[in-house]
């Protein structure tokens, strides 16, 4: 079964990893592929292509697995590796367009220059194919070895601590900026029935005062809310959780963006 979605072309230097939703049905797989997707991001293609070749052995139905096998060995420069998942991958029949890029992958992977003919002597033989590399296999576990298990977990965003400081923050602050531009009014309001001059020029003053302290409160307060939305549009919502087990216990590693 070829399962084939839409695919993100980039314009940078870097080619990019083609996109696929949902990598694949298999949990395990899927998760393997995600994690495979951030290495090839951060430029890390050789680890990349093991993650891939990983996703790839967990469900070998997902044929569009080797396309980024394929491309992840290219430019890691396993150019014979490469060339096997590119062609593997267009034995299922991909569509023309994908088929076009694999095809074009290919091409890019450099063949070692013909030697020159000593025509004194006799041809030398043709060079020998290039080796190709055998599928990936499940290397043999061994005894107390770590198993690891990933997953990825989606935490909601109003689940963010940071942005929960950040915007209930800005709520309290505001709210006391509020109180304070009250407290302006009122004296304020005290200056149109004064019982003195000084009096006048006391809630005069206090007024003032106040009222500026509110802006800068309220202001303040404003900010923080801000800050806290930006928090909660920018923040990642995925956490790898990798769990490993072996005969003297567990060891849990969470990673992502806190």
């Amino acid at each position: 079964m070829l399962v084939l979605l839409v695919v993100q072309v980039g314009t940078g230097h870097a080619e990019p990893a083609p996109r696929f939703k949902p990598p694949s049905a298999v949990a395990a797989a899927q998760a393997r592929f995600r994690h495979g997707e951030k290495l090839f991001d951060a430029k890390r293609y050789d680890d990349a292509a093991a993650e891939f070749a990983a996703a790839y052995e967990l469900d070998p139905e997902a044929k569009f697995l080797l396309f980024n096998l394929g491309l992840a060995r290219r430019l890691a420069g396993a150019c014979p590796q490469a060339i096997e998942a590119y062609r593997q991958f267009l034995d299922a029949k991909p569509p023309d367009t994908l088929a076009k890029k694999a095809t074009a992958g290919i091409e890019k992977c450099p063949t070692p220059a013909d030697p020159p003919i000593d025509t004194q002597q006799t041809p030398p033989a043709p060079p020998p194919p290039e080796p190709v590399a055998p599928p990936p296999t499940t290397v043999p576990q061994q005894q107390h070895s770590y198993q690891p298990s990933i997953e990825v977990v989606h935490v909601p965003w109003y689940r963010d601590r940071l942005g929960d400081v950040l915007a209930g923050s800005g709520v309290v602050v505001a709210i006391l900026g509020g109180v304070l531009y009250v407290r302006a009014r009122s004296d304020a309001s005290a200056t149109f029935s004064p019982s003195s001059v000084d009096n006048f020029l006391d809630d005069r003053r206090a007024a003032t005062d106040e009222r500026n302290t509110s802006v800068l409160v309220t202001s303040l307060g404003t900010a923080l809310v801000i800050a806290g939305g930006i928090r909660y549009l920018t923040r990642s919502s995925e956490h790898v959780v990798t769990v490993a087990t072996d005969a003297h216990g567990v060891a849990v590693v969470l990673g992502g963006w806190f």
